[in-house]
């Protein structure tokens, strides 16, 4: 080949290398750039949605408050209308009952008197079920304890409660949210574990609390728990898991038949 047409051929072949190099090259920078594109989409949309998850928690928040303003509400009404009204007619029962001995309505007037004490007692015992002022006044350790007694007193079942190390104070949503969920366990309990004690095991660290609820009743199947258990007889148990899971916090449950349900809850401090 004469020397002319090799240098040609080399001319054009470092230009067709060359061609191919730049369109390569342009490629590749428009697949980067889609790239970074996309990288800022997808941190756009992380943020948004922790956003989401934030105002989520926010209302949760929000709710679970209201809520129990709303229970302490009615707690008082209860306590300050009907307790101290119920109060009143026992003390002017009681001032008429010494006069009545001599007219024979003594025996009725005693009698009047037993049921205005179960009625003032189960007041009493309602305004505290229905907003417990221990939660608030010594937190929520205290009102667990006081739970466990009302379990004794109304539903026979001996609740053992264990505090492993002292438990620190907590915001005000996440002391109700736990609270409630304790008293739903423990009706749960009464109502289908057919047990007749239980244990609730208290612990924390200095990111969350975990509080554990044990008995050895009849326990169920797991397998069931999201179909069967949540329509029959599981919802407390799928409200709670919801509720907690609007905080960042889990429920971690485990049951057998024959061998009872362990319910550990946990959620942290700064959810």
């Amino acid at each position: 080949m004469p020397p002319e047409n090799s240098d040609k051929s080399s001319e054009d072949n470092q230009e067709n290398l060359e061609r191919l190099v730049a369109e390569r090259t342009a490629d590749l920078l428009e697949a980067n750039e889609a790239l970074r594109a996309e990288i800022d989409e997808h941190r756009k949309s992380k943020e948004a949605l922790a956003q989401q998850r934030r105002q989520l928690r926010r209302l949760a928040n929000e709710i679970t408050l209201l809520e129990e303003r709303e229970r302490r509400t009615i707690a008082a009404d209860l306590h300050d209308g009907i307790g101290q009204s119920l109060a009143l007619i026992k003390s002017k029962i009681s001032d008429l009952q010494g006069d009545a001995i001599f007219s024979g309505f003594d025996k009725n007037l005693s009698v009047i008197l037993n049921l205005l004490d179960g009625a003032i007692q189960s007041t009493r015992s309602l305004t505290f079920e229905i907003s417990s002022p221990v939660l608030y006044e010594l937190g929520l350790v205290p009102a667990i304890r006081w739970l466990a007694n009302h379990f004794l007193e109304k539903h026979e079942l001996h609740v053992d409660v264990k505090e492993k190390d002292h438990v620190p104070s907590i915001r005000t949503d996440l002391r109700v949210l736990l609270f409630k969920c304790v008293r739903e366990l423990l009706i749960n309990v009464v109502k289908y574990a057919q047990a007749n004690s239980a244990k609730v095991i208290i612990e924390h660290n200095k990111q969350q609390i975990r509080i554990t609820v044990q008995d050895k009743g009849s326990g169920f199947d797991l397998d069931k728990f999201n179909t069967t258990a949540i329509q029959e007889k599981g919802f407390g148990l799928f409200s709670i898991k919801e509720r907690l899971e609007q905080l960042d916090g889990q429920m971690i449950l485990d049951s057998q038949i024959g061998h009872g349900t362990t319910v550990t809850l946990i959620a942290g401090y700064e959810s």
